[in-house]
């Protein structure tokens, strides 16, 4: 007998019995004589979700998984024939890429890959030095940033990002006079 896909495997039937009339005997209560045939059975390798901050470099990626769903019982990724890739959809900037896992072969089931799904979120910066200006008492809390000493820190090297102030509002706490308010 066999466990595997086939066309005609024999099969060995036992434990027969007659019922309903006691003028029978059943030769014998064992059968060799049938065959059948074992199908593949659907196994999905997905592709696992994954995600990274923003780092304008591939080799940042984290390794990439997948999860299986359909093994028989006592059987996994060991049982498979080739080899395991994944990969994702090229890109570096902000948004989502297509995971993608191939390679893998059976002759005992059905493989079906699905796609999962990497994201690339923004990189946190911090800033430091922003101020505001000193202003003689005037009745209202309304404060003018000072971005003179302002610095963007965590910008990657070789890239460009800017402070925009225009749509900016401050305020002082109080509207009275005071020092480091």
């Amino acid at each position: 007998a066999s466990k595997d896909v086939g066309t005609g495997i024999g099969v060995t039937v036992t434990g027969l019995a007659i019922t309903g009339n006691a003028n029978y005997n059943l030769n014998s209560t064992t059968y060799s004589t049938a065959t059948a045939n074992i199908t593949t059975k659907s196994l999905i390798v997905k592709g696992n979700d994954a995600n990274k901050q923003y780092s304008n470099n591939a080799s940042t990626d984290p390794a990439f998984t997948v999860s299986y769903t359909g093994f028989v019982a006592g059987e996994g990724p060991g049982n498979l024939g080739g080899t395991l890739s994944v990969t994702r959809a090229t890109g570096e900037t902000l948004g989502t890429y297509t995971i993608t896992p191939s390679g893998l072969t059976s002759s005992n089931y059905s493989i079906s890959f699905e796609t999962g799904t990497f994201t690339i979120f923004p990189k946190q910066i911090s800033l430091t030095g922003l101020g505001a200006e000193s202003k003689p008492y005037d009745g209202n809390t309304t404060a003018t940033i000072d971005a003179s000493g302002a610095s963007l820190v965590g910008v990657l090297g070789g890239e460009t990002v800017s402070l925009d102030i225009s749509t900016a509002t401050a305020s002082f706490l109080t509207p009275d006079v005071g020092n480091g308010k």
